[in-house]
């Protein structure tokens, strides 16, 4: 043991003065070692893999539709273990820039089909898709005119409440409309509305966050939709054993090469808010190793994470010891049963290089990628746990606020049980 950490210390001297050497400090030097060592392994990755699935190709495609069919019946089968597909809660629908003025787009969520369009005055609007005529779709082929959509069947006029403001060959347009109004906004670059299974007004509303206010928008990904439950992810941040058994390996930023020799190790801890209930906390602290030699202590890279509801909205404040702070939006938007689009959209302060940005973001995105298998093949069930596994029930008893209450049906009065019309009452 004493042998093991006079070479650890040795190393370290050794390394600090080559740092020295080179005229950089020891956290660049830290850098700069492990992009090297990483694009060394990318490399040789790259072509072992293009060595070994030479020839492979035309298998995998053609196994590419049978493997679909049966994750889609695996869903749908797992799906029967979860509660209901689309909690309560805020969900982001397209970011803000993809609506142009005077364009429509369709997007579908919540087991919803919307029409979003922008009026000629810039204004938003998100109404039902179909037309209340007679069932076109209002965003394949509508066009803005001013500030409605017209249908492209028969050239009825849609406003944004969802009322016909014109029918070309009447004088008299229908009163009442069989399209919903939604509760919607703009959202630090993304359109978002509120979903209440059962029709309700906003239970919360989504704060402002003077950080990112200040902060540079930096950039978006779209990966492929997760044929996952929602409240998988949420679940997630309070099983806090889960990090050092899934995410210790450190992969390349943005794909899934894992770095041999590189060890993430995590400290993370889970809590609910004290000011408002609908939102939870998970922070994490973690280090890196090159080999058993620590090259990156603790508090170098920690992360709050902030869930504003079932997980349909989450941010996480990712804060460097040195560069300042990544904020990213992990927005997670359920658009059928057991089918979850996910979006990322991240800004950092003003004095942090876009590729520190990017690498961190990068980083997280590919640890995220590594649980995906988890959770396209789990179920939810009332689990076995041991000391130590983490507030996985508390989580859980957090999460019930977000589904509507179970409704009591009252048994009807039996004959003879002093309940019948005109017994006394009690």
């Amino acid at each position: 043991m004493g042998g093991t950490v006079i070479d650890m210390l040795a190393a370290q001297l050794q390394f600090d003065k080559l740092c020295e050497k080179l005229g950089i400090g020891h956290s660049v030097g830290v850098a700069l070692g492990l992009l090297v060592w990483s694009l060394i392994c990318m490399y040789v990755g790259s072509k072992l893999y293009s060595w070994f699935s030479f020839g492979r190709e035309d298998e995998r495609i053609s196994d590419k539709f049978s493997q679909l069919q049966a994750e889609q019946h695996s869903a749908e089968e797992r799906g029967k273990t979860y509660p209901q597909p689309y909690p309560n809660g805020w969900y982001s629908l397209i970011e803000s820039h993809t609506v142009k003025r005077g364009c429509v787009v369709e997007v579908r969520a919540v087991g919803k089909v919307f029409a979003i369009f922008r009026g000629e005055s810039g204004k938003l609007n998100v109404i039902d898709a179909y037309c209340p005529h007679l069932g076109a779709n209002l965003a394949i082929g509508g066009k803005v005119k001013g500030e409605c959509l017209s249908c492209p069947f028969h050239d009825w006029c849609i406003d944004g409440t969802g009322h016909v403001s014109h029918v070309p060959y009447s004088d008299n347009p229908p009163k009442l409309s069989n399209i919903k109004q939604y509760t919607y906004k703009e959202y630090y670059g993304m359109v978002v509305l509120w979903h209440d299974i059962e029709g309700g007004p906003p239970a919360y509303e989504l704060p402002d966050f003077e950080e990112i206010d200040k902060a540079v928008y930096r950039g978006s990904h779209y990966p492929r939709d997760l044929r996952m439950h929602i409240q998988e992810f949420a679940e997630n941040s309070a099983d806090l054993r889960h990090f050092n058994c899934i995410h210790s390996s450190f992969t390349l930023p943005w794909t899934d090469i894992q770095v041999p020799g590189i060890k993430v190790n995590f400290e993370a801890s889970w809590e609910k808010n004290a000011e408002h209930k609908h939102i939870c906390h998970l922070y994490t602290d973690e280090w890196t190793t090159l080999f058993g030699y620590q090259v990156m202590g603790k508090g170098c890279v920690t992360a709050k994470v902030w869930f504003l509801g079932p997980a349909g909205m989450v941010l996480f404040e990712l804060r460097t010891k040195w560069f300042g702070s990544v904020y990213m939006w992990q927005c997670h938007t359920p658009t059928q049963p057991m089918k979850l689009k996910t979006t990322f959209r991240w800004y950092s302060d003003r004095r942090m290089p876009r590729w520190m940005a990017s690498f961190l973001v990068g980083s997280w995105v590919s640890q995220w990628q590594n649980d995906i298998f988890i959770w396209e093949n789990k179920i939810l069930l009332n689990p076995l746990l041991v000391k130590g596994d983490g507030p996985i029930m508390a989580l859980r008893r957090w999460y019930k606020q977000f589904y509507p209450a179970p409704k009591i049906e009252l048994e009807k009065p039996v004959a003879g049980s002093g309940t019948e019309k005109g017994s006394p009452a009690e």
